[in-house]
């Protein structure tokens, strides 16, 4: 089901799959925010995967999130469908996964459009995926972080995606991800997410596994060769963007159609563990709910 709602000057419709797509009120005029359009919510600083290019810098004795303190701050947002990319961390460890389960359904009737963030890694036996349903079954959409493509492991997800997911879509990061996979994973038919490469956290100082210039050379060769109709949807956020030149592949007219502004003019990030907000995960500056709102902030301090 489709959501729709004004925020600023423009119009936003927002789809099960994740399509968002933006309209002015008013011919020619730049998209203006008033409120965050979507919000990058880490819940839990815990995970026992120990990935070594963790940007989080997420480990298994992490501290996780206060429930009631994180719903005071998201309340005072508009109850429009705002998107809650919701993640970690991992938010199906033990101590985490009932509050991540709760604050999901409480987002879901206070008319947020939650969006779980899971490694593939905590969802590799029956048992682990069968706590998607158990846990999170009125979640609409649930992101799949995957380090390469595994057919075997995607094929049972296919098969198990009308039990377990509404709509999923895989996440991947430019640099990390095996450029070699980057077809038959695109070609595959599912919806992927390109994310860039963080030099944050543990990958602080440490160069991305494949070359990010000759990972992104591989791409577009895909994007110039055209998909076929079983080929699934390709998005990328702006860090991937301006990392792998993605503006260079399309027309002035495609770009202005999909393009759906600069980091911090209708995104945001919120940290619920520390409990402050930043313009983005990898942003140094960092103010803490101690001193003011969440709208207080992002309209003092967002981008244009």
């Amino acid at each position: 089901m489709k959501t729709s709602y004004i925020n600023g000057n423009y119009h936003v419709t927002l789809y099960p799959d994740g399509t968002k797509i933006y309209r002015a009120l008013r011919k020619g005029e730049e998209f203006v925010s008033k409120f965050p359009d979507s919000i990058d919510l880490k819940i839990t600083n815990k995970c026992s995967i120990g990935c070594p290019f963790c940007h989080e810098s997420s480990i298994s004795s992490g501290k996780s999130f206060n429930l009631e303190r994180t719903k005071q701050i998201l309340g005072s947002l508009p109850k429009v469908g705002i998107e809650l990319a919701i993640g970690g961390g991992d938010v199906l460890e033990d101590s985490v996964i009932k509050d991540c389960s709760e604050l999901c359904s409480w987002a879901i009737h206070e008319g947020f459009f939650p969006r779980l963030t899971i490694n593939a890694k905590s969802i590799d036996t029956d048992k682990k995926r069968e706590l998607i349903l158990e846990y999170f079954e009125e979640v609409n959409s649930i992101g799949i972080s995957i380090d390469h493509y595994d057919e075997s492991f995607i094929e049972i997800l296919e098969k198990e995606a009308a039990t377990y997911f509404k709509t999923k879509v895989y996440h991947i990061i430019a640099g990390l991800f095996p450029p070699s996979d980057l077809e038959k994973l695109i070609g595959h038919g599912s919806s992927v997410l390109v994310l860039g490469y963080k030099n944050w956290g543990r990958a602080k100082g440490i160069s991305s596994k494949y070359d990010i210039d000759d990972w992104g050379k591989e791409l577009k060769r895909i994007l110039y060769k055209g998909f076929s109709h079983t080929s699934g949807l390709v998005a990328f956020d702006n860090l991937a963007i301006e990392q792998l030149g993605i503006r260079d592949c399309m027309s002035e007219s495609s770009w202005k159609r999909f393009f759906m502004g600069n980091e911090f003019s209708h995104t945001m990030y919120v940290d619920a563990v520390s409990e402050i907000f930043a313009p983005t995960s990898r942003d140094s500056f960092r103010v803490s709910w101690n001193d003011m709102g969440i709208l207080e902030f992002f309209n003092k301090y967002k981008s244009e």
